[in-house]
């Protein structure tokens, strides 16, 4: 059987976004693939980070949104 390791980083609050930047300003080849954000009457505040990818070298990488912190 062969299958992709993708890592994958949840955050709380408001903090994908800035989360996201700083892996973006420590890797010169860092680059986002893709971004989904929250609407109006979402889940989560108007704009923050919903889901994003991003590739670090040839690592594709995931991030999100937690909801809930954990242990709730």
């Amino acid at each position: 059987m062969t299958g992709t390791v993708r890592p994958f980083l949840m955050f709380q609050g408001g903090e994908g976004s800035a989360a996201l930047e700083f892996y973006l300003s420590l890797f010169p080849d860092a680059k986002i693939d893709a971004i989904e954000r929250y609407g109006a009457g979402g889940p989560g505040p108007e704009g923050t980070i919903k889901v994003a990818s991003f590739t670090i070298g040839s690592q594709s990488v995931m991030c999100r949104r937690q909801l809930r912190a954990a242990g709730n």
